[in-house]
């Protein structure tokens, strides 16, 4: 088994965004982080020696991570927020208090809060849609950092569940 990794704060993988995290004494006040994305991506070599091309991933992580920068992170899954687009605003109740951000400011995610754990599950979901995983690759992993070396990662196992390379 190989692995490909790559570090979101070494390849300028990353950004920053607001969010905040209902029921936290400290955390539920609106505030920001400067998030880096990682992944590790394991696997057996293929007949031209490698797991897979590094390229892809890169760009794919890149795009993801550029949708979220300089944004306010509206979770739209069911949970403790709810939120309307409305004239060009995106309102926003989370618990007792109520935001209204202007709708180019925000980015909605399909989350219930916007922890670390949730935006690694969000950024391995749109890159396990985006990118054609060979059935070489046995695992995908993506972790988000809050800030250095503080982050949470999950995980995708491929395999027979991939897509087979043409």
């Amino acid at each position: 088994m190989h692995t490909l990794r790559f570090d979101g704060w070494k390849l300028n993988i990353h950004f920053s965004a607001a969010h905040c995290i209902p029921f936290h004494s400290k955390c539920e006040r609106l505030h920001g982080h400067h998030y880096a994305v990682h992944c590790e991506i394991e696997g057996e070599l293929d007949t031209t020696g490698w797991v897979m091309d590094f390229g892809p991933v890169k760009k794919a992580l890149k795009r993801i991570a550029d949708r979220l920068d300089h944004r306010v992170i509206i979770p739209t899954a069911p949970g403790e927020f709810s939120h309307e687009v409305k004239d060009g605003q995106v309102h926003m109740t989370v618990v007792d208090k109520h935001y209204v951000f202007p709708e180019e400011d925000c980015v909605l995610v399909a989350v219930p809060t916007s922890t670390a754990e949730h935006l690694a599950a969000l950024v391995l979901e749109e890159l396990v849609g985006e990118i054609d995983f060979p059935a070489n690759v046995r695992t995908v992993r993506v972790g988000v950092d809050e800030g250095y070396g503080q982050g949470a990662w999950t995980e995708w196992y491929g395999g027979t569940n991939a897509r087979s390379s043409s």
